[in-house]
Parts: structure tokens; C-alpha cells; sequence
């Protein structure tokens, strides 16, 4: 990665199971894993400065939008 990133793991329910804070790196790059069906990317740090922790809970908007009218071409 060319710039560090917290990487959140998050399962179905919205359960945060893991946060890595992960540094700029050279090869070989270091393999981030955790249990998720989703995974959000964040500025490095924003976890800690937002007091972010494993166990916290996220709720997910999905928004449904409208088909764009290029959609049909």
C-alpha cells in the first residue's frame, strides 16, 4: 500500500471484529485477515481518534437509487 489505512472488519450483524492499522509497507506485504462481510477502509488512525473498537456496532444505509437512464441502453 502506497499510504497507511486502517483496515475495519465488520460481520452481518454490524459488529466491528477486528481493526488493523496498517503502515506504509514494501514487499512482502503483510496478508490483513478478519472474520466480515464487509470491510471499510479508513484514514490511518481515524479508528483511534474516533474511539473506534472491536465490538462497537455500525449501522449500514443502503440507499436504493433509481435507475440512471443510461441503464437501459
Amino acid at each position: 500500500m502506497a499510504f497507511p489505512i486502517d483496515i475495519v472488519f465488520i460481520n452481518t450483524e454490524g459488529e466491528i471484529t477486528t481493526i488493523h492499522h496498517t503502515p506504509i509497507e514494501e514487499p512482502p506485504y503483510t496478508e490483513y485477515t478478519g472474520v466480515a462481510k464487509y470491510v471499510l477502509e479508513v484514514p490511518y488512525g481515524w479508528t483511534s481518534e474516533n474511539s473506534v473498537t472491536v465490538g462497537d456496532r455500525i449501522e449500514i444505509e443502503w440507499r436504493h437509487r433509481r435507475s440512471s437512464p443510461l441503464s437501459s441502453i
